[in-house]
């Protein structure tokens, strides 16, 4: 069985471009379809760029599909993508979501914490030492929080252990070098 697309024009860009319910974006420019290829984000969304008048303006297609084809009576102010995979914009995968609901969507928060643990820079946990070798840890914190509440700045602790404390780019504060615990 073949699924016939739907196409509606892009708000604001009527006559020159339109989106489809599979997520395609193409141009109607000078009397001529073409399907555009759209590029990924740092985020690893798809977008497309769009052009009117000379000037040009970037645009998410899950954006552009939810705009087209789902009302959002409450105004809530963005799109999630219900099975988490951000370059399927297809119409039944998207929905519009407040920004709490975004963030705490499906499995991300167990993505981010599994992140944490494997990753010392983000679980910030944090060691100090005496010898720049850190051949003897003197002091571990779980946090930089936990670092300053026993009287060491958590800025200075955090800078310490990005090597970027002092312009020489060392790692040492209050006479210890500090370092993201490995």
């Amino acid at each position: 069985m073949k699924t016939i697309e739907i196409w509606k024009s892009v708000e604001g860009y009527e006559e020159l471009y339109a989106v489809s319910d599979l997520g395609r974006v193409k141009s109607l420019k000078y009397g001529k379809e073409k399907i555009l290829k759209p590029n990924k984000n740092g985020g690893g969304y798809l977008f497309v760029w769009l052009y009117r008048n000379g000037k040009r303006k970037m645009f998410l297609v899950h954006r552009l599909v939810a705009s087209a084809f789902l009302p959002n009576p409450m105004g809530l102010p963005e799109v999630n993508h219900k099975d988490e995979n951000k370059t399927n914009n297809i119409v039944s995968n998207i929905e519009w979501v407040s920004r709490w609901d975004n963030i705490n969507y499906g499995t991300r928060n167990v993505r981010s914490a599994a992140a944490q643990r494997n990753d010392p820079a983000k679980s910030k946990s944090v060691e100090a030492s005496k010898f720049p070798d850190f051949s003897e840890i003197c002091l571990r914190f779980p946090s930089t929080m936990e670092a300053e509440r026993n009287g060491y700045k958590f800025q200075n602790v955090s800078a310490c252990c990005r090597g970027c404390f002092n312009r020489e780019g060392n790692n040492k504060y209050k006479n210890l070098y500090w370092r993201f615990a490995v």
